[in-house]
């Protein structure tokens, strides 16, 4: 089980809720899929049969990851190219814009569920 936290306050945590990104299962691996939260745009992703969430736009100029690239665990923008790491959000090349938001994720009774606000 993959749970990663990103750096919230305790309050924010209480605040969040757990959604239903689907069966883990019939995720296959190097794939993106965008997740409505209702508030969030998230995007799922299956790396090395690992899951990461993170937000789904890039910071720098609100490019959709879903038209970029996964290697490992870097996520690259499809506009500028900018990097960054999925388990934690931290840039790792390109323009200065920021770390990436990052979102909680388990796997439960073979369901992948994000945490999100």
């Amino acid at each position: 089980m993959n749970i990663y936290w990103p750096t919230r306050t305790l309050q924010e945590q209480i605040l969040m809720k757990w959604i239903d990104a689907g069966k883990a299962d019939e995720i296959l691996d190097n794939t993106m899929i965008e997740v409505d939260t209702g508030a969030t745009a998230i995007l799922l992703v299956k790396s090395n049969r690992e899951f990461f969430a993170v937000s789904a736009v890039c910071p720098h100029h609100q490019a959709w990851f879903i038209q970029g690239r996964v290697d490992g665990t870097s996520l690259h923008c499809p506009r500028h190219m900018g990097a960054f790491d999925m388990k934690s959000g931290r840039l790792l090349s390109g323009p200065s814009c920021g770390d990436l938001p990052c979102y909680p994720v388990r796997i439960e009774n073979g369901k992948v569920l994000i945490k999100s606000e």
